[in-house]
């Protein structure tokens, strides 16, 4: 699951994907695993395509499944890629919260 950052209610983020290979999109590209923000993902060229995500469901999490057609060895192959983002209020104050060590739980 790739982790997305939080895009305020009523905005949109916009990746773009480069494949080594020419790739289709899939007949159904995105499948909604949670929340109800959506995406799209549309081809660009052969070798790339284009992901929108939306903030334009629930404040809180979504999460999807972009699949794309590609080919692994002589075959067809689905390349699925899970994204994960949270939908925020506009006026939010994001907390970034980043590993600083690990240590040996205490005991009492």
């Amino acid at each position: 699951m790739i982790t997305l950052e939080p895009i305020p209610k009523g905005f949109q983020d916009v990746y773009e994907g480069v494949a080594d290979e020419e790739v289709e999109l899939n007949e159904s590209p995105i499948e909604q695993l949670s929340g109800n923000s959506t995406a799209t993902i549309r081809l660009l060229e052969p070798k790339k395509v284009e992901l929108t995500v939306r903030a334009d469901g629930d404040i809180g999490l979504s999460s999807i499944r972009a699949k794309i057609d590609g080919h692994v060895g002589p075959g067809d192959a689905v390349i699925a890629t899970d994204f994960e983002w949270a939908t925020v209020s506009k006026d939010a104050t994001e907390v970034t919260f980043n590993k600083v060590r690990r240590e040996k739980i205490p005991t009492a």
